[in-house]
Protein backbone atom coordinates (compact mmCIF):
# COMPACT_ATOMS: atom_id res chain seq x y z
CA UNK A 1 0.00 0.00 0.00
CA UNK A 2 1.34 3.84 -0.77
CA UNK A 3 1.98 6.15 1.87
CA UNK A 4 0.67 9.19 2.31
CA UNK A 5 2.43 12.04 0.43
CA UNK A 6 1.62 14.70 3.16
CA UNK A 7 3.07 17.43 1.57
CA UNK A 8 0.77 16.78 -1.33
CA UNK A 9 -1.99 15.99 0.96
CA UNK A 10 -1.22 19.56 2.68
CA UNK A 11 -1.37 21.30 -0.41
CA UNK A 12 -4.99 20.41 -1.43
CA UNK A 13 -5.98 21.47 1.99
CA UNK A 14 -4.55 24.90 0.94
CA UNK A 15 -6.27 25.26 -2.52
CA UNK A 16 -9.55 23.98 -1.06
CA UNK A 17 -8.90 26.63 1.68
CA UNK A 18 -8.04 29.61 -0.34
CA UNK A 19 -10.99 28.62 -2.79
CA UNK A 20 -13.19 29.15 0.22
CA UNK A 21 -11.65 32.31 0.82
CA UNK A 22 -10.98 30.88 4.93
CA UNK A 23 -8.01 31.95 6.79
CA UNK A 24 -6.21 29.36 8.90
CA UNK A 25 -7.52 30.69 11.54
CA UNK A 26 -11.21 30.18 11.08
CA UNK A 27 -10.22 26.58 10.15
CA UNK A 28 -8.33 26.39 13.39
CA UNK A 29 -11.25 27.89 15.07
CA UNK A 30 -13.93 25.06 14.46
CA UNK A 31 -10.55 22.59 14.79
CA UNK A 32 -10.51 23.68 18.46
CA UNK A 33 -6.24 23.79 17.60
CA UNK A 34 -3.26 26.43 16.98
CA UNK A 35 -2.87 28.00 14.32
CA UNK A 36 0.52 26.70 13.75
CA UNK A 37 -0.09 23.10 14.38
CA UNK A 38 -2.53 24.14 10.95
CA UNK A 39 0.09 25.46 9.51
CA UNK A 40 2.27 22.45 9.57
CA UNK A 41 -0.14 20.02 8.15
CA UNK A 42 -0.67 22.53 4.91
CA UNK A 43 3.33 22.49 5.06
CA UNK A 44 3.16 18.62 5.17
CA UNK A 45 5.66 18.48 8.12
CA UNK A 46 3.01 16.92 9.82
CA UNK A 47 0.34 13.72 9.13
CA UNK A 48 -3.17 13.75 10.77
CA UNK A 49 -5.45 11.65 12.04
CA UNK A 50 -8.40 9.74 10.03
CA UNK A 51 -10.48 11.34 12.13
CA UNK A 52 -8.45 14.89 11.89
CA UNK A 53 -9.02 14.16 7.95
CA UNK A 54 -12.70 14.07 8.29
CA UNK A 55 -13.10 17.06 10.19
CA UNK A 56 -11.15 19.05 8.05
CA UNK A 57 -12.63 17.91 4.91
CA UNK A 58 -16.30 18.64 6.14
CA UNK A 59 -15.32 21.97 6.75
CA UNK A 60 -13.89 22.52 3.61
CA UNK A 61 -16.28 20.95 2.03
CA UNK A 62 -14.71 18.46 -0.02
CA UNK A 63 -14.28 14.59 -0.44
CA UNK A 64 -10.97 12.52 1.47
CA UNK A 65 -10.47 11.00 -1.97
CA UNK A 66 -9.91 14.00 -3.51
CA UNK A 67 -7.17 15.42 -0.51
CA UNK A 68 -6.09 11.55 -0.35
CA UNK A 69 -5.44 11.19 -3.75
CA UNK A 70 -5.95 14.01 -5.82
CA UNK A 71 -8.09 12.43 -7.82
CA UNK A 72 -11.84 14.15 -8.36
CA UNK A 73 -13.93 10.46 -9.48
CA UNK A 74 -17.34 10.91 -9.12
CA UNK A 75 -16.85 14.16 -7.64
CA UNK A 76 -20.32 14.88 -8.93
CA UNK A 77 -22.73 12.09 -7.44
CA UNK A 78 -20.71 12.61 -4.11
CA UNK A 79 -21.79 16.47 -4.01
CA UNK A 80 -25.00 15.69 -4.87
CA UNK A 81 -25.24 13.00 -1.91
CA UNK A 82 -24.09 15.51 0.69
CA UNK A 83 -26.45 18.12 -0.72
CA UNK A 84 -29.33 15.48 -0.43
CA UNK A 85 -28.31 14.13 2.92
CA UNK A 86 -28.57 17.89 4.28
CA UNK A 87 -32.81 18.35 2.87
CA UNK A 88 -35.17 17.60 4.91
CA UNK A 89 -37.34 14.66 4.47
CA UNK A 90 -39.95 16.83 2.51
CA UNK A 91 -37.08 18.14 0.48
CA UNK A 92 -35.91 14.65 -0.40
CA UNK A 93 -39.50 13.69 -1.69
CA UNK A 94 -39.73 16.90 -3.69
CA UNK A 95 -35.97 16.00 -5.72
CA UNK A 96 -36.56 12.43 -5.78
CA UNK A 97 -39.89 13.07 -7.61
CA UNK A 98 -38.35 15.38 -9.55
CA UNK A 99 -35.41 13.22 -10.72
CA UNK A 100 -37.75 10.35 -11.31
CA UNK A 101 -39.67 12.47 -13.92
CA UNK A 102 -36.51 13.45 -15.83
CA UNK A 103 -35.48 10.01 -15.83
CA UNK A 104 -38.85 8.38 -17.13
CA UNK A 105 -39.11 11.47 -19.56
CA UNK A 106 -35.09 10.40 -21.05
CA UNK A 107 -36.74 6.80 -21.51
CA UNK A 108 -39.40 8.34 -24.31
Amino acid sequence: MKKPNWKEIGERLRERRIQLNLTQQQVCDQLYIMQTHYSRIETGKIGISIEMLLKICEILDVSTDYILTGKISNQGESLLIQYYNKLTEKQKHYVTQHIKLFYEENLK
